[in-house]
């Protein structure tokens, strides 16, 4: 999510010379400190490799349920704690490297939770890409609809016929009207632009809208609303009040694309270049 201007000027680049002649400076001519530096870094960044890649096999094959024995295959594990152990000591036995290869790392943190925070709220939507006819086809219907009510679901299993229930109780949506329920799934939250893939299909006798491949579930549900908006009635979103501490709420916005959504819809659909009679509603109950 660097900034375009940034980019084209190499300010990131800069901003690590400028480190390294600080780093340099200060610890001069030892060679052991670089030496040591440079091992570190390479050990660390096996071992975060390693431990990304046993977390990502952990989720995909948790979603499939899988039993926890088998979840992670045994090389990963080895390999996670190879690596790790291995830079660990490295970091005890020569704490000069992993203060220096810790200085980038920390620089690289603190500009990326910079410009994550300061574009957060930018829209960041291409277009959407249809999985297949039937999708475009039930979307153009949706699009023609006189009043659409969109209902987020969180990723996992659901009940949709209890979560429709309880919408329609709380929300005091009459029956005569339908609700279309939507699925977002991040992809990379470290994407900036986004072409988000969407399917339509019915589960239950409910309309439900997967969208996939998404930088953030607010952004993808804000397009959805946004989209739904250009023709046809204003639809509504509604959502359920989280639990969740609002601090910890924006972190996890920040950092995974997945937290305070409701909140980011509303600001996304507010900033959104629409006159203010075709910006969809957000409700919250």
């Amino acid at each position: 999510m660097e900034f375009s201007w940034s980019v084209k000027l190499g300010v990131l680049a800069y901003l690590f010379l400028a480190l390294k002649f600080v780093l340099i400076a200060y610890y001069a001519t030892d060679i052991d400190a670089h030496r040591a530096a440079y091992l570190t870094a390479v050990l660390a960044l096996f071992a975060f490799a390693a431990l990304a890649a046993t977390v990502d096999v952990w989720q995909r094959r948790t979603a499939r349920e899988w039993r926890k024995a088998l979840r992670v295959p045994p090389v990963f594990l080895l390999a996670l704690a190879t690596f790790g152990a291995c830079t660990i000591l490295v970091a005890w036995t020569r704490p000069v490297g992993a203060v220096v290869a810790g200085a980038f790392v920390a620089l690289v943190l603190v500009l990326s939770v910079i410009s994550r925070a300061w574009r957060s709220t930018e829209f960041r939507f291409e277009a959407f890409e249809f999985a297949d006819k039937v999708t475009e086809h039930e979307w153009e219907r949706l699009m023609a609809a006189d009043l659409p009510i969109l209902v987020p679901l969180r990723p996992g299993k659901h009940d949709l016929r209890a979560r429709e229930i309880e919408v329609r109780t709380r929300h005091r949506i009459p029956g005569t009207l339908p609700i279309m329920f939507v699925l977002a799934e991040v992809a990379d939250p470290s994407d900036f632009n986004q072409r988000p893939l969407v399917r339509i299909a019915r589960e239950e006798g409910r309309v439900v809208i997967h969208i996939t491949r998404c930088c953030s579930v607010a952004h993808a549900v804000a397009a959805c609303a946004l989209e739904l908006a250009k023709t046809g009635g204003v639809p509504e979103v509604h959502f359920g009040w989280s639990v969740e501490n609002p601090v910890t709420a924006n972190l996890h916005f920040v950092l995974f694309g997945i937290g305070n959504v409701p909140w980011m819809v509303y600001t996304l659909i507010r900033r959104a270049d629409v006159p203010d009679d075709r910006k969809p509603h957000v409700i919250v109950a």
